[in-house]
């Protein structure tokens, strides 16, 4: 059974799920999030929900996904 406050929370289109994520500071394109979800990548975030052939995805999906591929920066070691 579904938790009545995960019904409630919004579901992204692909598009939606890209303007989501640039407005929180992780820019990216709709174009290229769509090539990260291709079946055969398997390298974006997690779909919630399909309606028709769209996938849905929860914000906090979102969040967390685009977090785990952020990365450290690099230590330059000062001569």
């Amino acid at each position: 059974m579904t938790n009545p406050s995960e019904a409630m929370s919004a579901r992204l289109t692909r598009q939606q799920a890209a303007q989501f994520l640039t407005s929180r500071g992780f820019p990216i394109s709709q174009r290229y999030l769509e090539k990260l979800c291709v079946p055969s990548g398997g390298q974006g975030p997690r779909v919630d929900r399909w309606f028709g052939n769209r996938a849905l995805y929860l914000p906090g999906d979102l969040i967390e996904w685009a977090e785990n591929r952020c990365r450290q920066p690099r230590q330059h070691n000062a001569a």
